[in-house]
């Protein structure tokens, strides 16, 4: 099931398209945005009734929405790329089912996308983290790290440090960061509590990707 980010703009999706007509599970080639009887429709989570796209014609590789190509009839026969409208992708849903029929001799499962909140792309930063626990209804995480990475930055710490990143309830949150045994609260004496200083300190030791 793909995921993509609510609200998000200019995505395209490949579909492959099989030859219902065919035993063996051959695709069926030579579809366009205009064949006899091709529709598409996408259904939201929540919506009364599904919503009719109007096929159009769209250059592989590049967006256009509700953009209907060939990706490549002769080396990848029966995948087609699909631009999808920036409206059936509004916050406002969990899920959007999209589905193609009517050509002959067609059959395309239907779709479904997982709309999420989160970019599981982007890197993790404090700011990310913080929208996390928001949306999952968390309150507080606590990050580790041993003997490297936020250790490194603070000479003299033994054993490792904390780093807390705690939701307020309004998806701001706030950061601190503690010895291991809590009782001190290094990141208020360096002033680091907030998210740009501790994503500036997640970059400066390398761990924006990896912090758990």
């Amino acid at each position: 099931m793909p995921l993509i980010t609510k609200d998000a703009t200019s995505q395209m999706i490949e579909i492959y398209v099989l030859n219902s007509s065919a035993t063996d599970g051959s695709p069926l080639t030579g579809l366009v945005y205009n064949t006899g009887s091709l529709t598409c429709y996408y259904h939201r989570e929540g919506a009364a009734s599904p919503v009719v796209v109007t096929l159009v014609d769209a250059t592989v590789g590049t967006y256009t929405s509700s953009g209907f190509k060939a990706t490549d009839g002769t080396n990848m026969p029966g995948t087609y790329e699909f631009g999808i409208p920036n409206a059936a992708l509004v916050t406002g849903a969990k899920w959007v089912d999209i589905q193609f029929k009517g050509a002959a001799n067609m059959f395309v499962p239907p779709l479904r996308i997982q709309l999420i909140d989160f970019d599981l792309s982007s890197k993790l930063t404090a700011a990310g983290i913080i929208q996390l626990l928001h949306e999952t209804g968390m309150t507080t995480h606590e990050a580790t790290a041993g003997h490297g990475s936020f250790a490194q930055l603070f000479c003299g710490i033994t054993g490792y440090v904390k780093v807390l990143v705690s939701d307020d309830g309004d998806g701001t949150g706030k950061v601190t960061i503690k010895k291991a045994d809590g009782t001190t609260n290094w990141g208020s004496a360096l002033g680091m509590t907030n998210t740009a200083n501790i994503d500036a300190l997640l970059v400066f030791t390398g761990s924006e990707d990896n912090a758990t």
